[in-house]
């Protein structure tokens, strides 16, 4: 950014988003797929919300994750006191909604359902900041040549260890096969 690479630091943007999703898939994919085996390896008792709590948490810190690059350039771009007050407000809605949705009397899970959906919002809201300040970024190529292809390969991703869990038996070899 310092020495007006463009080329270059879109470039170390894409990879940096690629491999994080990357990791983050290859982690995560996983460790939902085989989180009851986990859980009861783990835990003295396993419940199906212990698992689904897991699961989300799993999910949110996925969503959260991708921040970080987008972060990187905006603080080297040094307009980081309206991205931080923006993007901080937004995850600052997590209290409320968790709040509201306690008082309507729904399930703890949907805290992190909450959290997730405002982990969204907070990325919409980095992404439109960082068109803001830098210009050589386009957020229809961010959705078009990442997110959307990363989305289709965690899906079928998903659904081949989704696949090889229910197909093999043995609770080892099935883990180590999803692995």
């Amino acid at each position: 950014y310092a020495v007006q690479d463009h080329d270059g630091l879109n470039l170390l943007f894409s990879f940096s988003n690629k491999t994080l999703f990357f990791i983050v898939s290859v982690v995560g994919i996983p460790l939902i797929v085989e989180m009851p085996l986990i859980m009861d390896v783990w835990l003295v008792e396993t419940t199906p919300e212990k698992i689904l709590f897991a699961r989300l948490m799993i999910g949110y810190v996925a969503v959260i994750a991708m921040q970080n690059p987008i972060t990187i350039i905006m603080q080297a771009s040094g307009n980081i006191r309206m991205y931080h007050l923006l993007a901080e407000t937004v995850m600052l809605m997590c209290l409320p909604v968790s709040w509201v949705l306690f008082r309507m009397g729904m399930p703890a899970y949907t805290v992190l359902i909450s959290m997730i959906s405002v982990c969204i919002v907070a990325h919409m809201t980095r992404l439109y900041c960082l068109k803001r300040n830098y210009r050589y970024f386009s957020i229809s190529d961010y959705l078009l040549k990442f997110l959307v292809p990363y989305i289709l390969f965690t899906l079928v991703s998903f659904a081949a260890a989704f696949l090889l869990h229910r197909v093999i038996g043995s609770a080892a070899v099935r883990f180590v096969a999803v692995l």
